[in-house]
């Protein structure tokens, strides 16, 4: 038997009963560090390189023996190495450890039903050198349990040799934060989610954030089968949307975690882009900043409200300007709102602001400001009949530019293939470009071309089934410096007179 996040009993293979764990408090974390030298960048390069077998190769076992052989001998070395979630070496070698246990167990055991003995035995020598590193420094056993994602077995017994091992090392006294966060990861909370749901609201308030953003994170997860058209079930949902928005408002840090959690079509549905908008106005804590999550201010522009442009003036209604920026920024939709918006920002005293509003003004809109081009982040060439040119630059760099964007001159014109080929030969030089890189059989039909020193070309497709170009984008990661001048070359011969 082993004890559940919930308190309440489950059969384990062999019968073993620890005691039932008391949810552990948070702990101070005392980290072993070395030095950062030479040495330790030569082991995290030979840590990574060590390799198994993928579920397309056969193999017949010794394999595997070996590859988890090499990551052992990683689980003693404490050298710090310059990585803020993961400090020390041992951490990465625990993180690959658990992705080379999903990967066997999915390889060797997915349809079949692997002895206990055996399943036992692989995990034995990797729970030892865990308990010792733990001991040491907090933090492998987390790790471990980020790299058993991909655990996906029909049987389930490795996820219930690892339980009952975190289990266990909590009834022996050895526990942190770090624990608890891998027994909820790895729980099966989907084999009855209105079970599990009101455990996971109940870790919401833990003391240590990451416990809370891993157990919102599950949450949403449990919501994966949800059909939000069916109104029985959006009820369902609303009943914990609200508890994680009282969370959220006591302590920031689990909405973005949940919301993470969510299927792409929960996340798409309005009600729910109503609720992150409520939450964002309502809410006036801080949020910490929490490993592995984003905040829900990222997630808000970057995944929910940029869907519709009408969030764009309620924010700036709200007193949230920066965020109606921000989501001005990230828009799926290209429209006179969000161009206003955009427009309004050039005129930002914050550089970066102003020069990424122009960025997408000229990208996405065939325009620019008086403020833009005053400030020398955008410059237009008229020098061609067929279309205008767009010269972007950074704001730490108006000297070389960055992006050139092409737009045919009449609106209602595009530019054939023909000659948006003969646009990129004048002003992406072979010379300068080096060869072009193969592309997918995708690549024709989306337009992309990318060259050997790190040059990228979209064009733009009037349609799927189209080769008209509505646009011609270029960004100069590989030829950006005085050897490339654009403006010159714009000026140096026209296409198609």
């Amino acid at each position: 038997m082993w004890v559940s996040p919930s308190g309440s009993f489950c059969s384990s293979p062999d019968g073993a009963r620890p005691q039932r764990a008391a949810l552990p408090e948070p702990l101070d974390t005392v980290v072993i560090l070395g030095l950062v030298n030479e040495e330790s960048d030569g082991a995290v390069e030979e840590l990574f390189a060590i390799s198994w077998p993928t579920r397309s190769e056969k193999s017949d076992g010794r394999d595997w023996d070996s590859a988890f052989e090499r990551l052992l001998a990683f689980m003693d070395r404490d050298d710090a190495i310059a990585d803020d979630d993961r400090p020390l070496l041992s951490d990465h070698a625990a993180e690959r450890l658990g992705g080379a246990i999903a990967d066997e167990a999915s390889d060797r055991y997915d349809f079949v039903w692997p002895k206990v003995s055996e399943a036992r035995a692989r995990l034995r020598p990797i729970f030892d050198a865990l308990d010792a590193r733990e001991a040491r420094a907090p933090g492998a056993i987390e790790a471990f349990s980020r790299g058993l994602g991909g655990l996906r077995t029909f049987h389930h017994l490795h996820q219930v040799l690892i339980l009952e091992w975190l289990q266990g090392l909590g009834a022996q006294g050895l526990d942190t934060p770090g624990r608890l966060i891998a027994e909820i990861r790895l729980w099966p909370w989907g084999d009855s989610a209105p079970r599990a749901r009101p455990i996971l609201v109940g870790f919401l308030d833990h003391a240590d954030s990451l416990v809370r953003a891993v157990a919102a994170e599950e949450l949403g997860k449990t919501f994966d089968d949800i059909e939000p058209q069916f109104p029985e079930e959006w009820a369902e949902l609303e009943g914990v949307l609200q508890d994680v928005k009282s969370a959220e408002l006591r302590s920031p840090g689990v909405a973005s975690a949940f919301i993470w959690g969510l299927p792409y079509r929960v996340r798409d549905d309005a009600r729910l882009a109503a609720w992150v908008f409520d939450l964002l106005v309502e809410r006036t804590g801080v949020e910490p900043e929490v490993r592995y999550f984003n905040s829900l201010e990222w997630v808000a522009a970057e995944e929910i409200l940029n869907k519709s442009s009408a969030w764009i003036p309620r924010l700036v209604s709200a007193g949230k300007k920066d965020l109606a920026n921000w989501v001005a920024l990230s828009s799926d939709v290209r429209n006179r709102e969000v161009e206003s918006q955009l427009v309004g920002m050039t005129h930002d005293p914050d550089d970066w602001t102003a020069r990424a509003a122009a960025t997408s003004l000229a990208l996405y809109y065939g325009t620019t400001t008086a403020a833009a081009t005053n400030r020398g982040f955008v410059k237009v060439q008229d020098e061609q009949p067929l279309y205008r040119t767009f010269v972007v630059y950074d704001h730490d760099d108006l000297a070389n530019p960055r992006i050139l964007v092409l737009y045919p001159r009449h609106p209602r014109r595009s530019l054939t293939r023909t000659e948006a080929d003969a646009a990129i030969d004048l002003l992406v030089p072979t010379d300068l470009r080096g060869n072009e890189v193969p592309q997918k059989a995708l690549a024709p039909r989306t337009g992309r071309r990318e060259f050997s020193n790190r040059t990228y070309v979209n064009y733009d497709l009037a349609g799927k089934k189209s080769p008209r170009v509505r646009r011609i984008a270029i960004t100069g990661n590989g030829i950006q410096g005085p050897a490339w001048d654009p403006i010159a070359l714009l000026r140096s011969r026209r296409i198609g007179e």
